[in-house]
């Protein structure tokens, strides 16, 4: 049980890593075992400035977007503003705890040393730099590294741009010509359900209560494939693969059993020897066996 009186580790444990979860208040008021129906209630006590009894949210590295009228909340994987000026939100470093199956725990997983975020601002100050890269292409850049979760900017883009911005990334990469920076600037635009690399593949089916966002084509398979375009200069191969992305493998909304069946073998891969050419972008469905369950 956390320092709170609410339980909050069970609801991370509901929440099981997914990147974006919608609860019903009626759900939560049983998982976290102290609810008043009066705060709880509030915008303010979800997303207001005293947010302490949500640090253990916080720690596993979620966000909680509150949506009154439907009586809902949604939580959103987020990075916990590390590149965000406000530092308030950000958890204190006690130490490198580890989860009772030893690994890092997310708490820490989530956490930055200010020098370390100082180093790579640097980094992508000296990469526009040396790329030559437009003042809107810089600015588009930061954006998406803002990390944070309700951008106005997303609202106001027309869909196909996210293409081209991808691309145009891709393009000072390749011009950058630095494996290691690549590898790094590709990870940062995914890390979050709002950043470019996730909002290249659009919602398919309709969003239900307590579902799983789930990439048809895994978001690391794409950021591996732009790596490997990119060390190739292929800026050709790129633009037809982000279009396939976008217009043929969109994201789909899973039941959390569903997401179980297909992560037990393509977390983050595709099957051996499949092709985005030629072959099904749905084949990790109708391999694990889910894909006739879908409402597509």
């Amino acid at each position: 049980m956390s320092n709170s009186k609410y339980d909050f580790e069970a609801l991370v444990a509901k929440l099981n890593d997914a990147d974006s979860v919608t609860m019903k208040f009626e759900e939560l008021r049983e998982l976290l075992g102290s609810w008043t129906d009066s705060a709880e209630k509030h915008q303010a006590w979800w997303s207001g400035k005293d947010r302490s009894h949500l640090q253990p949210l916080f720690a596993a590295g979620y966000k909680a977007s509150p949506h009154l009228k439907e009586e809902t909340v949604t939580f959103v994987k987020t990075q916990l503003g590390a590149y965000s000026q406000n530092s308030s939100s950000k958890p204190k470093n006690n130490g490198s705890a580890k989860s009772s199956n030893g690994n890092i725990s997310n708490k820490n997983r989530y956490q930055r040393k200010p020098e370390d975020i100082e180093k790579f601002r640097g980094e992508i100050e000296n990469f526009l730099k040396e790329t030559n890269a437009s003042e809107e292409i810089a600015c588009l850049l930061k954006k998406d590294l803002s990390k944070t979760t309700d951008m106005p900017f997303y609202k106001q883009e027309t869909e196909p741009e996210i293409i081209t911005r991808i691309r145009t990334y891709c393009k000072l990469l390749i011009n950058f010509n630095n494996d290691a920076f690549t590898e790094k600037l590709l990870s940062e635009l995914s890390k979050q359900q709002q950043q470019s690399l996730r909002k290249l593949s659009r919602p398919l089916n309709k969003q239900s209560e307590g579902v799983i966002w789930e990439h048809s084509i895994p978001v690391n398979y794409t950021k591996k494939m732009l790596l490997d375009l990119i060390k190739k200069k292929d800026l050709k191969t790129i633009k037809e693969y982000l279009n396939f992305v976008y217009e043929k493998a969109p994201q789909i909304y899973l039941t959390k059993e569903q997401d179980e069946k297909v992560n037990q073998n393509y977390r983050d891969t595709m099957p051996e020897g499949w092709g985005w050419k030629t072959d099904d972008p749905f084949i990790r469905y109708k391999k694990a066996g889910i894909f006739d369950e879908l409402d597509l």
